[in-house]
């Protein structure tokens, strides 16, 4: 349960890496997964025509707007195996009260964790200090990052991205998490401004519109 709520913050680590894409750690975690507690045979027809249905309109719509490449099919098949692997594998997480209360308690942690080093690249940008949790950055998917890889942008500024490869990407993971701390009840009361008031300045020196 912990391997896969910090996977959750690495999203720009691979574990199996080529020269042209990397495939990320919480893909490889959910498939095997998936098959360890034969997850898969949970398949329904629902989700199958769903699962379809998304697919054709993705190429159809690629095709009408002259935008699409074979290369996509691949991905948008390896984005509906990992959203129905998230599914599956979250109802065994949640079911029942005592489950659901370990894993907010080990997300809260994670999320403290992480949003610390949010404000501690702040600081490193400013003073050159190194970008440590960019090794866990090396998907080639997504232009890994170098201990000293600061990511500027429209404001002419540094802008955090923390474990993520564009800061956009991170702002939008924010966002989600401040409402989902804001409204959780299994997150201590006591804690929530704490977390709330990092997420914010994370957020806001993300420098990004989207977030």
């Amino acid at each position: 349960l912990t391997i896969f709520i910090i996977l959750i913050f690495l999203q720009s680590f691979s574990i199996i890496t080529t020269s042209q894409f990397g495939i990320a750690g919480i893909t490889v975690f959910l498939l095997f997964q998936v098959v360890k507690k034969n997850l898969y045979q949970k398949i329904n027809v629902k989700f199958l025509i769903f699962a379809l249905m998304l697919l054709a309109i993705i190429i159809i719509s690629g095709h009408v707007n002259n935008v699409f490449y074979s290369s996509q099919i691949l991905r948008i098949i390896m984005t509906i195996v990992i959203i129905y692997a998230t599914y599956v594998y979250s109802k065994t997480i949640f079911q029942n009260k005592e489950k659901t209360e370990r894993f907010w308690k080990i997300y809260e942690i994670v999320l403290l964790i992480f949003l610390l080093y949010g404000v501690y690249e702040f600081f490193a940008i400013k003073y050159h200090l190194p970008l440590f949790m960019n090794i866990f950055n090396n998907n080639t998917s997504y232009s890994p990052k170098g201990m000293y890889s600061y990511y500027g942008g429209w404001n002419e500024g540094y802008r955090l991205y923390n474990t993520f490869f564009e800061p956009s990407v991170f702002s939008i993971f924010l966002a989600f998490n401040f409402f989902i701390i804001l409204s959780n009840k299994y997150i201590k009361s006591t804690n929530k401004p704490i977390i709330l008031t990092l997420i914010a300045f994370n957020l806001f020196f993300t420098f990004a519109r989207s977030g």
